[in-house]
């Protein structure tokens, strides 16, 4: 399917000087009171201000490239004088900057986040872009009746048919959760709780920003980490004030919570809807928020949650579930004596984070 192209920060942007000269006569722009209206509206001065800037195209990067290389290729073949060794060593570092700014394109492209920085690696970036952009094309689908389609819309409708009945309420009977829950032991003391709900402070709002990967996928404002850490000191009272109001006055604005939801092949030749993971992908004042809460309840978690829990817990893998699941069944299996017996049930929950009630978590 066709996807419509959209703004989003070019980390190539951050090697010319001239950007952060933009990036402050757009944020100068001033627009309402309130810190959220007040950023969005900066945030949206910035895109339209860089785009009018930029200059630094892919194409014209590669054309610019090309172009050196042929003249340092013909310089070889002609006199050389003093003019032409002036020219050629400009033209050198020229060409140098323009790889630089080629593979940071690519780099951002391609998502090999776990790569450091060593010798220049624009092949491998393009080819793991290329094979990026492959592998989240959804060329065919099957509906619930097994018929394969792969027009545009009929696959827009399936998917949109199947998440729209995921994500849709089953009314269940308050009491019942009510029920479940006072069964449940209360974990949080007086002393925890002091510490979760104390107001919090522009300083765990940087130290989320700083958790964050500068090139992660941004949210639909286009802006990835990497704005917010390297133009900090323009924009940081700005953002922390609107998540601040977020975490504080616990106010979140509709404007702010925009999400794109992208689809995940979770195996090689997806046929169904049920092959594809759906991720979030937030806008970073949306995650600053939501991070600085989980910053401040990790410290918690060993003593909130059950030892036998494996995931989102400081220590713990999901791997100590199959190798207990392993020894299990290998002593079932080799069980030969006693009167009592022993089963082992596998049970899959589908959706299972998709599925939670907003009556059981307000």
């Amino acid at each position: 399917m066709q996807q419509q192209k959209c703004f989003r920060f070019e980390a190539v942007w951050l090697r010319s000087k001239e950007c952060k000269g933009v990036i402050e006569q757009a944020w100068a722009s001033r627009y309402a009171a309130d810190p959220t209206q007040s950023l969005l509206h900066k945030i949206r001065s910035c895109k339209e201000d860089i785009t009018c800037w930029d200059r630094t195209g892919l194409g014209n990067i590669t054309k610019r490239i090309k172009d050196i290389e042929s003249i340092l290729k013909a310089a070889t073949q002609s006199e050389i004088t003093r003019d032409v060794q002036t020219r050629n060593k400009a033209l050198q570092a020229e060409l140098e900057e323009l790889l630089e700014r080629e593979e940071t394109l690519w780099r951002q492209r391609g998502k090999a986040l776990w790569l450091k920085e060593g010798d220049r690696n624009i092949a491998f970036f393009h080819a793991q872009a290329t094979e990026r952009r492959h592998r989240k094309e959804i060329k065919k689908l099957k509906n619930h009746a097994g018929v394969e389609v792969s027009g545009s819309y009929e696959i827009q409708d399936i998917i949109v048919e199947y998440f729209s009945n995921i994500f849709m309420s089953t009314s269940p009977d308050g009491r019942v959760i009510d029920g479940i829950l006072a069964c449940l032991e209360t974990r949080v003391t007086e002393e925890m709780n002091t510490v979760l709900c104390r107001p919090f402070t522009p300083e765990e709002v940087k130290c989320a920003l700083d958790a964050m990967h500068p090139l992660k996928s941004p949210g639909p404002d286009g802006m990835s980490p990497i704005f917010y850490q390297k133009f900090w000191s323009i924009i940081g009272t700005d953002v922390s004030r609107c998540a601040l109001q977020i975490l504080n006055e616990h106010v979140l604005d509709k404007d702010l919570n925009h999400t794109h939801i992208v689809l995940l092949p979770k195996c090689t030749s997806p046929v169904l809807v049920l092959d594809f993971c759906p991720i979030s992908l937030c806008n970073v004042v949306y995650k600053l928020a939501s991070k600085t809460i989980a910053n401040r309840l990790k410290p918690l978690l060993n003593t909130l949650i059950s030892n036998s829990q494996s995931a989102f817990v400081l220590g713990h893998v999901n791997l100590d579930n199959v190798l207990v699941a392993y020894e299990v069944n290998h002593y079932l299996a080799h069980k030969y004596q006693g009167d009592s017996g022993y089963v082992s049930l596998k049970l899959d929950l589908s959706k299972a984070y998709d599925r939670v009630e907003w009556y059981f978590l307000e």
